[in-house]
């Protein structure tokens, strides 16, 4: 993980993903959700959501069939879809951060 981590701020959850035309490497922190692309991954970018930031996280079917994507939106309308294996896992460990469970 190249992105610096948040005074307090925990890796809980690593899992290989892609966003848009990119690979890379989505982490779920008890802080935020960083997707950060590899080196191979022109065009794509670092992308942060802070866990206050989000309103829904839940499962997202490639081609409305394939169940492999995760989608999260933020509350300023923003949508973003990944695509990874283990999106329950995510999905659940997003809404346990959400919750304050995990601090």
């Amino acid at each position: 993980m190249k992105i610096a981590l948040l005074d307090g701020e925990e890796v809980l959850a690593t899992e290989q993903a892609n966003h848009g035309s990119g690979g890379g490497w989505l982490y779920v922190t008890n802080r935020r959700v960083i997707f950060e692309p590899n080196a191979l991954s022109f065009g794509s970018r670092v992308r942060e959501i802070p866990l206050e930031d989000i309103d829904d996280v839940g499962p997202h079917n490639l081609l409305g069939i394939i169940p492999d994507g995760m989608e999260i939106w933020t509350r300023d309308g923003k949508r973003h879809r990944f695509v990874v294996w283990g999106r329950r896992r995510l999905i659940d460990m997003i809404h346990v951060c959400k919750s304050g469970i995990v601090e």
